[in-house]
């Protein structure tokens, strides 16, 4: 990987948003399209996975409330988050 590939990856790892927040039905991702996700409880087990759809959105309306972390994968980037689910 070349130095300008790597700066371009952790660029867009630290740009990521997750939206809203908190979240009651959908979770919006923004500048980290067409990426695979999990949806990690606070016990660290995996609750949801799959690939962010085209509008950019996770369907979130199945959680329990409670805090969880989003991870993205697209590609050598990953990216984490923490958000709530209302």
């Amino acid at each position: 990987m070349t130095d300008c590939t790597y700066l371009f990856l952790m660029w867009k790892i630290l740009h990521v948003n997750v939206f809203p927040a908190p979240s009651v039905n959908v979770l919006m991702i923004s500048n980290f399209n067409n990426a695979r996700y999990e949806i990690i409880d606070i016990k660290g087990a995996v609750i949801l996975q799959g690939f962010v759809s085209d509008k950019n959105a996770i369907e979130v309306s199945t959680l329990d409330q409670g805090s969880y972390f989003v991870r993205l994968q697209k590609e050598d980037a990953v990216a984490q988050r923490t958000f709530i689910k209302l």
